[in-house]
């Protein structure tokens, strides 16, 4: 998750089975993955709308409310499966552009930052999310409260599955951006079935780093990797009351309410070497 979960960083390797249930691939086509995010097939599927289904029961058994479906997010998970980066020996959550996960649903038309779920070898939306939900990171993604949307991208056996903070599920599906490249990536044809399966747990390396803070407001420079605010704040639970933020292309400060409606928060990701100030209710040591 990456997170990067959200935001993908850095990544732990897991080896799972293949899952072959006997379910047709869905997607007989091959999708016109190019610059940017031309795609087609970011509309939902059968088998992506079932994952759907599936991720939202898992988040109810925890008393989350669901995940809908976000055309901009659809678009970029579409576009990641059938990447090059989607499976084999160049897995990876950066694509084939070189893109993060962020950078790419920007370039797709999503408003924020987002994170990401990535499997390879699973025919089934069931052998795909029982393996993450084995997964304590992938896990996390799937049952973070703090997300709003979801894309579900299946190509062949290469599921993506991206996550964000912002809802545009009620947004018409946008044509994609004018390229800035204009080199093809290539879409990857597997030619026999994988025997293992491959996914990738973005998570949060550990920097170290403890601060002092004050009662009131803090400014401090964020260090750490781009993750959601709620966990990179985790050792402040409780005193945080705000974080604030200056966007000096707007000329205004941004913020974070912790446990607000998702309305009240303008943005709700630190990102490394941004300045923010965190308002406190009482003394904290932040260590992230």
């Amino acid at each position: 998750m990456r997170i990067a979960a959200p935001l993908a960083l850095g990544f732990t390797v897991l080896l799972f089975g293949l899952v072959a249930v006997g379910l047709p691939f869905p997607h007989g086509q091959t999708a016109a993955a190019i610059a940017n995010c031309d795609t087609s097939e970011a509309d939902l599927n059968a088998a992506e709308s079932d994952m759907l289904a599936r991720i939202n029961a898992e988040r109810a058994k925890v008393g989350v409310a669901p995940l809908r479906a976000s055309p901009t997010l659809n678009r970029s998970s579409a576009w990641k499966s059938a990447d090059s980066s989607a499976g084999g020996p160049g897995f990876s959550h950066t694509d084939s552009l070189g893109r993060s996960v962020s950078a790419r649903a920007a370039d797709c038309g999503y408003p924020w930052g987002a994170g990401e779920n990535i499997a390879y070898g699973y025919a089934s939306a069931a052998g795909a999310l029982s393996a993450w939900m084995g997964s304590p990171g992938h896990r996390a993604n799937i049952l973070n409260p703090t997300y709003r949307v979801i894309g579900i991208g299946l190509h062949n056996s290469a599921w993506t599955t991206d996550f964000g903070f912002v809802d545009d599920s009620d947004a018409a599906p946008a044509a994609p951006p004018t390229a800035t490249r204009t080199t093809a990536t290539a879409t990857r044809t597997p030619t026999t079935a994988p025997t293992t399966a491959p996914t990738q747990q973005p998570v949060y390396p550990a920097t170290g780093i403890r601060m002092d803070l004050a009662a009131g407001i803090n400014l401090v420079t964020y260090a750490g990797t781009e993750r959601p605010a709620a966990g990179a704040l985790a050792s402040l639970a409780g005193s945080v009351r705000a974080v604030y933020e200056w966007n000096a292309v707007v000329g205004r400060w941004e913020k974070y309410i912790p446990g607000g409606p998702s309305y009240v928060s303008t943005f709700s990701t630190l990102r490394p070497g941004h300045v923010y100030g965190i308002e406190l209710a009482a003394p904290g040591v932040w260590a992230y």
